[in-house]
């Protein structure tokens, strides 16, 4: 379906109920239910607009990733992306930041750039010294939900509340790359899938320092989980699963 015609009406419509506040000034708040359902239309034919736009690029998974990092987000002023002069599409939820080179996919956007990332992104990737070999994305996605799916039959809902807000809101399945940071998987597969030709990179032996994905798509951050012996409740990705063996991880 063509959404223009429909975005076009309600644009129309603003512009009627606008000028029936200038006609009728003392009644002008009861128009407000009107106009702010008018603007929900709207907001939902522009949703369905850049999903369709996203799929017709053949850019669907990264969009629906990306629309998943803005909806995390710590923060309201993070909760759209924005562009710099180059046309470079960025996006930060407060643990997780990403920015595409071309991006073949539009999501709501902030007027202005929100946070300055290229220093960030390069002086850290500089001193990334490691390359991980990171397990085939299907592979590990699948591991996952198997994770996620145990937690859920072991837990009631109050208990996976507590659970998920020990660990920014996560189930707490992190991945360790040798000598690396601690990552939560969550975090990862959401950048593996808006960058998906991506490597991950490191500062060995420097646990705390974030990890970067860099490919020729964009680059990504993400930040590490501070693991102790304490953080029993935390679960490493197991290597060996069997989850995992029909992937690239253990081509080698």
């Amino acid at each position: 379906m063509n959404m223009l015609p429909l975005i076009e009406s309600t644009n129309r419509l603003t512009r009627e109920t606008e000028a029936l506040k200038t006609e009728f000034p003392k009644e002008s708040w009861r128009f407000r239910s009107l106009e702010l359902e008018i603007e929900s239309i709207r907001n939902l034919l522009l949703a369905e607009q850049r999903r369709q736009s996203a799929v017709k690029s053949g850019s669907g998974a990264e969009f629906r990733a990306f629309n998943r990092l803005l909806k995390r987000a710590c923060r309201d002023d993070l909760k759209k992306g924005w562009k710099d002069e180059d046309g470079r599409l960025y996006a930060c939820d407060g643990y997780v930041a990403v920015r595409l080179n071309d991006p073949q996919f539009t999501p709501p956007l902030a007027e202005n750039r929100v946070m300055d990332f290229d220093t960030i992104i390069q002086s850290g990737y500089d001193i990334a010294t490691m390359e991980d070999n990171l397990p085939d994305y299907t592979d590990l996605k699948t591991y996952y939900s198997a994770f996620v799916a145990k937690v859920r039959a072991e837990h009631n809902s109050k208990q996976i509340q507590w659970i998920k807000s020990s660990h920014n809101n996560k189930f707490p399945c992190y991945y360790h790359p040798e000598n690396g940071p601690y990552l939560f998987v969550e975090d990862l597969l959401l950048v593996m899938e808006i960058l998906p030709d991506a490597k991950l990179c490191f500062s060995e032996n420097y646990p705390l320092r974030p990890a970067y994905m860099k490919g020729p798509s964009g680059t990504g951050i993400i930040l590490p989980i501070r693991a102790t012996d304490n953080n029993v409740s935390l679960i490493q990705v197991d290597n060996d699963s069997i989850a995992l063996r029909a992937g690239t991880y253990f081509a080698a």
